[in-house]
């Protein structure tokens, strides 16, 4: 082990899991050690579009270290992701009609000096009320809260008057908040930002890149006729989705993660042919395991010394070797052959599902 990750609040094999970031996640693991080493006052931002992979890069490490930690997000959703919780819940905040901050959201919606809303807003101070004493804080998906909400916020916690590291993630290309008039990422703070900014994977082609920014320019005019129209007029309208419909399908583009994995469940059941395949973890369990089915389309979800994570592969079939078995694929865009291997937990880093796109309009 590095002497790097020594220190007593790593947990035993923090080393090798950072061993098996990539280069841009790897940053972060050194600010934390950073910070670890030497506790500040610090605001870390860890930004990303989707599946660059910032949840699992602050959550993973932050999960190997035994310091107190406090995670919340927005929603619900978000914060049981991360292992959190919301917002408004672990910081007591009333949300209700009339509270000082539904107040604050109505009065701040069109304001566009930044120097106005932190003024007016500043009244939530009085309004926190945290019962955790943590040490370190983690907002995620950051782009959808107002800056002023997120300043206070960090005020609040750095009042505290002892190091703190306060860790954000979110997208910077996200759509404006709808209460507000922008964002962490479009007003700067009035702290010391440290910023790491993670690369995309490779599923998120750069074909929908034109789509999400026509839909961005409608929604921040708050043109729905202009938005519908757009989709209209681009895309195909059903009443319903069929299983005609899907066996057309090789992308989709969804805002939840839930609505792929649905598709995906169907495609491996439904859509392709042939028996399945159960590659399980190493040694042999009935717990963690990826079925597959020769044909199918999978994503290579972590770095190994033949192939990158973020690839998009077709499989065809699981090899027992002697020297460790692996799965033979081939490329879908050149059809080449490619071995993938077991990780170091024993599992093959991949899952199964057609091209996607998750994007928070």
């Amino acid at each position: 082990m590095s002497d790097r990750w020594r220190h007593p609040s790593y947990h035993v094999g923090f080393d090798k899991h950072v061993d098996t970031l990539s280069a841009s996640q790897q940053a972060f693991a050194y600010l934390l050690d950073e910070w670890i080493r030497h506790p500040q006052q610090m605001v870390v931002i860890v930004a990303g579009g989707p599946g660059s992979g910032k949840t699992y890069t602050v959550t993973s490490c932050l999960n190997r270290v035994s310091i107190p930690q406090l995670r919340m997000a927005p929603t619900a959703r978000v914060a049981q992701r991360i292992g959190g919780s919301t917002i408004h819940s672990a910081l007591r905040l009333k949300w209700s009609k009339g509270s000082v901050l539904f107040q604050l959201e109505k009065e701040l919606e069109h304001e566009t000096n930044p120097d106005v809303c932190i003024e007016k807003s500043a009244v939530l101070l009085s309004e926190f009320n945290c019962y955790d004493a943590p040490d370190i804080v983690v907002i995620d998906e950051i782009g959808i809260s107002s800056f002023w909400f997120v300043h206070w916020i960090i005020q609040y916690f750095f009042g505290k008057e002892r190091p703190m590291l306060f860790i954000v993630m979110g997208d910077p290309n996200q759509l404006r908040p709808v209460k507000a008039s922008d964002n962490v990422f479009g007003i700067p703070l009035h702290f010391k930002i440290q910023r790491i900014d993670l690369h995309e994977s490779k599923r998120f082609t750069a074909d929908y890149m034109p789509i999400i920014e026509q839909l961005r320019k409608y929604v921040d005019r708050n043109d729905e006729t202009g938005c519908l129209t757009f989709i209209c007029n681009h895309f195909p309208i059903v009443e319903e989705i069929t299983s005609d419909i899907l066996k057309k399908c090789t992308r989709a583009l969804a805002y939840l993660n839930s609505t792929v994995e649905t598709y995906n469940n169907f495609y491996l059941k439904r859509l392709v042919k042939g028996e399945k395949i159960r590659l399980k973890r190493e040694p042999f369990d009935n717990i963690t395991y990826v079925d597959v089915k020769p044909g199918c389309f999978i994503f290579v979800t972590q770095n190994s010394s033949t192939v990158k994570n973020g690839t998009p592969l077709k499989f065809l079939r699981h090899v027992p070797d002697n020297n460790g078995d692996y799965i033979e694929c081939k490329y879908v865009d050149n059809d080449s052959a490619v071995k993938v291997y077991r990780n170091r937990k024993g599992d093959f880093p991949i899952v199964v599902e057609i091209r996607k796109v998750i994007f928070p309009l």
